[in-house]
């Protein structure tokens, strides 16, 4: 967990850093919050420490918008950039979450706490994020083609990763939290013990990347080559250069000895590999949007709908009915199944029968009331009402 930075700055800062401890405890005590929910809001009350040291009940609209500068231009010491929209709205989440802990709702709805993807169309943004179907096939033929073939155990991890993604639609936590033991390559099917908001369900592979990951867990893990003395831990290997996989060792690791991969590197593999096939660099959440617009695109029907919301981890029907607006093909597609079985339930002219229109009168005469139609003219077919006849 993130430690708060307890520094001496006056009795309101001590304060302040008091409360902040609380509402992590409450935090820490809920069996629905991760542990990188946690670490996430200790993060978020760092930043508000810097801006406001001072209890809850003191906090002051010039305190929430000094915060929200701070955010949007503070820069990470990770990756030397400015912080994501993504990464802003998790730090204001954690924001509001405390100031709601700390009965504070007259500061819920200030505009500094906004989050930044209202200012965005989330449509637009969630579509570029999604691989094309060419990219999509592209992608998944290249990593099969890598991890089933190289001999290099890291290639093999880097490519399994991003094909494992691909097909299982796992968030990057959860795939990097799994353990071997949580695989069932026989069956295809993964035991995700913890997902978001610490929900346990089951997700499915196929064939192709349950044979990818047989091979990734036979190579076991190498030690990387390039230079890594730097990374603290790396010690540990020692004078090996390989190791094997247990039951209880992670899938997917990174530099250290049998110790999961951080998620800067997850996302790092997944734009280097998605460039080298695509052209384009997508990070690991963008494959989970991808196959839950692939799953969409072949299977349209309210059972559909609810098998991805299980194999996804989804609680909410909006969430998951949002991406069938992400692939225009989806919508050109039910757009003409709709028109066409409509037109499809209009009156169709009778064998035999020439359809004529009625003349007028001629002038100077009055159509009669009890006239009759000429035979040869098709009346309208009587017909049962249709759920379609909404035109």
């Amino acid at each position: 967990m993130k430690e708060l930075n307890t520094s001496t700055g006056g009795p309101g800062r001590a304060e302040a850093i008091a409360s902040h401890r609380r509402f992590l405890d409450t935090i820490r005590a809920d069996p629905d919050r991760s542990n990188r929910t946690e670490d996430s809001y200790a993060l978020a009350l760092g930043h508000l420490l810097a801006v406001a040291p001072v209890p809850p009940e003191e906090l002051t609209d010039d305190h929430i918008t000094a915060l929200r500068e701070r955010l949007d231009h503070h820069v990470s010491r990770s990756t030397d950039k400015v912080l994501m929209a993504t990464t802003v709205n998790l730090r204001l989440a954690g924001l509001r979450s405390y100031l709601k802990w700390a009965r504070r709702t007259d500061l819920l709805g200030h505009p500094g706490l906004k989050s930044r993807r209202d200012l965005r169309d989330m449509r637009r943004m969630r579509r570029e994020r999604t691989l094309t179907s060419e990219e999509d096939v592209a992608l998944m033929m290249g990593c099969h083609q890598v991890a089933s073939t190289s001999d290099d155990p890291i290639e093999v991890r880097n490519h399994a990763f991003v094909l494992f993604l691909l097909t299982t639609g796992l968030r990057m936590g959860e795939a990097l939290d799994l353990r071997w033991c949580d695989l069932d390559l026989e069956r295809g099917t993964v035991h995700v013990l913890k997902g978001k908001g610490g929900k346990e369900r089951t997700a499915l592979m196929d064939s192709r990347s349950a044979d990818v990951m047989g091979r990734l867990r036979d190579l076991g893990q190498m030690r990387p080559m390039s230079p890594v003395d730097h990374i603290p831990g790396i010690e540990a290997w020692g004078n090996d250069t390989h190791r094997s996989f247990g039951d209880d060792d992670p899938v997917f690791c990174g530099s250290r000895p049998l110790e999961p991969m951080p998620q800067c590197n997850a996302n790092f593999i997944s734009k280097r590999v998605s460039k080298r096939y695509t052209g384009k660099e997508y990070t690991a959440h963008c494959f989970r949007h991808t196959f839950c617009t692939r799953f969409l695109r072949h299977g349209k029907t309210l059972q559909d709908l609810q098998t991805l919301m299980e194999l996804a981890g989804q609680s909410s029907m909006m969430t998951t009915q949002g991406y069938l607006d992400l692939d225009e093909s989806i919508r050109d597609e039910r757009f003409s199944r709709v028109t066409e079985a409509h037109w499809a339930t209009a009156p169709k002219p009778e064998a035999g029968t020439v359809e004529r229109p009625v003349e007028a009168p001629s002038e100077g005469t009055e159509a009669s009331d009890d006239d009759e139609p000429p035979l040869e003219t098709v009346v309208a077919v009587d017909r049962a009402p249709t759920l379609l006849d909404w035109s």
